[in-house]
């Protein structure tokens, strides 16, 4: 609840910001206003709902990126290659130097680096404790869950990229150029923070219509992650709150309600939530920064709960807020030795001092979590296995639903092959890109050369045309026979509904020229009878 609460948060705070800066919408409309129409479809469609907006939206993401990325490199009178991009960069550079004072064009910079290692701890820490990761999961056949978030994972890392290297830089290139939204300004450290730089980059590249799309890319991300945790959240207080603790003997009807009510309750209560940290003064990068100090613990109590049966309820309880505690008290005191004792929301983003917090966070959570549980174990060790069939099911579930909470062998031994190939991959990101890449980088304190860094954008732009082939034409391709199926049977109800048409109106003409027959013969009666008077 704590990581919905904190991903919500983050989600209306960044659109809020972006939305107020580049439309005027004061931020309170915006929080408010922004969660409405999610709040609507996902108290009414549900977990479907979700997977049906989420495809559009990512359709139309990716339609405003591929516009973007090709246009800023290929066609744009402003740009128009990665080579003009370059030089640009350079110019700015010498013009609005930056603030640690490294090149645009070099990775030789620590506070990249302590930064990108935070953030990626905070995006570990809420991916492990958001529900709605697990609940796609489980809505998903168990051979496909592995391959899904692998593909879907690398469609997903170039959105960053791509938006960031081609209108990310585009607004740090033209800020030289009248076309800047700045101009003749440099960025502020506030436009930065709250992660404007994309929107002016479009703006300034397409003028008034880039502002627009980039506020629709802006609305689709937003209303999408959005929806996946009001999901993510309702299904803990109904299940794991409401029916266990509150009725545990609550029907379909009662659940479906109660998970209703909770939908409408907490769009309210992050609405309010993302109000009160624009008055504070909160941007998306602090909160970023901040994220994985605070949640980065339940990374070792979902892997322990998954994979190590010793772990007991004792150290889960005692182990994670201490873990947490420790982290927040490690960042605390690194500010205060990194800012020269000076302690303030400003001085709280340092990068050295966050990075510290994360890690440390992420860290002690595993040592206290194993510690308490060998030193106080439980008499009867705790295995997810033996929940196999025996899970407490409403009385709304359909013969499909009960068969499913059923785990074969079979599929036990896939996911455990599938567990070892996750593993796998984890460790080369990890230690591939986060690690190798980034230190190699970082030592080689040169600027990219003018061909190494084409190279970088024309590996950028495959990737991206890949990405958005596989993730709009693959579910289509996935999901042809069951459109096959709907189109079917509304073509049968069509002409079925034309059939019975048909029908009534031969029927009905029938009726008449029986009708008409009998006026004729009635008439021709009351004419003889006339006559015969």
């Amino acid at each position: 609840m704590a990581t919905n609460v904190l991903i919500s948060a983050l989600l209306l705070l960044g659109g809020s910001q972006g939305f107020a800066a580049t439309t005027g919408m004061h931020v309170v409309a915006a929080s408010f206003l922004l969660p409405l129409n999610v709040v609507v479809y996902t108290a009414l469609g549900g977990l479907k709902a979700t997977f049906v907006s989420d495809w559009i939206h990512t359709v139309i993401i990716y339609g405003v990126l591929l516009a973007t990325a090709f246009t800023v490199y290929c066609s744009s009178s402003l740009i128009g290659s990665p080579g003009k991009m370059y030089d640009l960069l350079v110019s700015a550079q010498e013009a609005f130097p930056s603030e640690t004072g490294q090149s645009y064009l070099s990775f030789n910079d620590k506070s990249m680096f302590f930064l990108t290692w935070s953030v990626a701890v905070g995006g570990l820490s809420s991916v492990f404790g958001d529900p709605g990761y697990s609940q796609r999961a489980i809505a998903s056949d168990a051979s496909s869950v592995f391959t899904g978030y692998l593909m879907g994972s690398l469609c997903w890392w170039i959105i960053p990229f791509s938006l960031g290297s081609s209108a990310g830089l585009a607004c740090r290139a033209l800020l030289t150029n009248t076309a800047s939204v700045t101009f003749p300004n440099a960025l502020s450290s506030y436009e930065v923070d709250a992660g404007l730089p994309v929107i002016y980059g479009m703006a300034a590249v397409f003028g008034k219509s880039g502002a627009a799309a980039g506020l629709v890319t802006l609305f689709m991300s937003v209303t999408s992650a959005t929806s996946a945790e009001l999901i993510a959240f309702s299904s803990v207080t109904t299940y794991d709150v409401y029916r266990t603790y509150v009725n545990p003997g609550a029907s379909g009807k009662q659940l479906v309600n109660a998970a209703h009510i909770s939908v409408v309750g907490f769009g309210i209560f992050m609405a309010a939530l993302a109000t009160a940290l624009n008055y504070i003064g909160v941007t998306v990068g602090w909160l970023l920064s901040f994220l994985g100090i605070l949640l980065t613990p339940e990374v070792s109590a979902v892997t322990y709960t998954l994979f190590w049966p010793k772990m007991t309820k004792l150290s889960l309880i005692i182990g994670c807020p201490l873990a947490t505690a420790t982290g927040i008290a490690s960042w605390i005191g690194a500010t205060y030795h990194y800012a020269d004792g000076v302690l303030s929301k400003d001085t709280l983003m340092t990068t050295e001092a966050t990075f510290i917090g994360n890690f440390v966070s992420l860290a002690s959570g595993a040592i206290y979590i194993a510690v308490f549980s060998l030193l106080k174990p439980d008499k009867d060790a705790f295995d997810l296995r033996n929940l196999n069939g025996e899970l407490t099911l409403a009385d709304d579930v359909d013969k499909e639903e009960k068969e499913a909470v059923l785990v074969s062998k079979d599929v036990q031994k896939l996911l455990k092959r599938h567990s070892w190939l996750s593993l796998s991959v984890n460790l080369f990101v990890v230690l591939g890109v986060y690690i190798i890449i980034c230190v190699a980088l970082y030592g080689t304190k040169r600027d990219l050369s003018k061909s190494s860094f084409t190279g970088l954008i024309i590996v950028m732009l495959i990737w991206l045309v890949v990405a958005s082939a596989y993730i709009i034409l693959f579910p289509l391709w996935q999901g042809r026979q069951s459109m096959a199926r709907i189109a079917k049977h509304f073509i049968s109800r069509g002409k079925s509904e034309e059939l019975t048409k048909t029908e009534q109106s031969s029927d009905q003409a029938t009726l008449d020229s029986e009708s008409n027959v009998s006026i004729i013969e009635e008439h021709h009666t009351s004419k003889v009878a006339n006559v015969v008077a």
